[in-house]
């Protein structure tokens, strides 16, 4: 079975309070700005997803946070 990269999503609890929210995939690096998110290394061939460095601030700050990574539902957009 192939994976389909516009059915991911990238789900963050934080470990405050262990309620789990769904980043937004940006576009490329760039397109992550202040905000919270995730991107994929490259659009076209995926084989990495990346966070936002945003997210990946936080994230590294909580060490209770919780990553998840869903397939098969549509995935929201930045």
């Amino acid at each position: 079975m192939m994976l389909d990269p516009k059915l991911v999503n990238v789900n963050y609890t934080p470990g405050s309070t262990m309620i789990p929210g769904t980043l937004p995939q940006a576009d490329n690096f760039q397109d992550c700005g202040t905000g919270a998110g995730w991107y994929y290394d490259d659009p076209i061939n995926p084989t990495k997803i990346l966070l936002c460095p945003s997210s990946c601030n936080s994230i590294k700050a909580d060490s209770q946070a919780k990553i998840d990574v869903a397939f098969g539902c549509l995935t929201i957009p930045n």
